[in-house]
């Protein structure tokens, strides 16, 4: 049940992790309507995240690895001399290792 802390906690989840998923999950039991409406009330800067993760372009995708997955990021900000120049993500990086893994050089 997915209400159930003691038995989510047991799996590893978090009392905070499970109710943040309830009050995810009730987001959507409104009217349609009323959801537009709640949505065009939030802004930008409520729900994004400072973008502090950076990587020089002449990184390696190891390096890129290691820095996305102990920041915990979804994705990293790509600089060239200090200027950011593109972004890094995480579906970037697991394609590429998906792709090194499943080549016939990996075999």
């Amino acid at each position: 049940v997915l209400g159930d802390i003691e038995r989510l906690s047991q799996a590893g989840l978090s009392e905070e992790f499970v109710n943040n998923i309830m009050d995810d999950f009730r987001f959507w039991q409104d009217d349609l309507q009323e959801v537009c409406r709640r949505g065009c009330a939030i802004r930008i800067e409520q729900v994004m995240k400072p973008a502090d993760v950076r990587i020089d372009e002449n990184a390696s995708v190891t390096e890129a690895v290691h820095l996305i997955v102990m920041a915990h990021a979804q994705s990293i900000l790509v600089t060239r001399q200090a200027k950011v120049i593109g972004v890094l993500r995480l579906s970037d990086l697991f394609a590429e290792v998906g792709g090194f893994v499943t080549s016939t050089d990996c075999q």
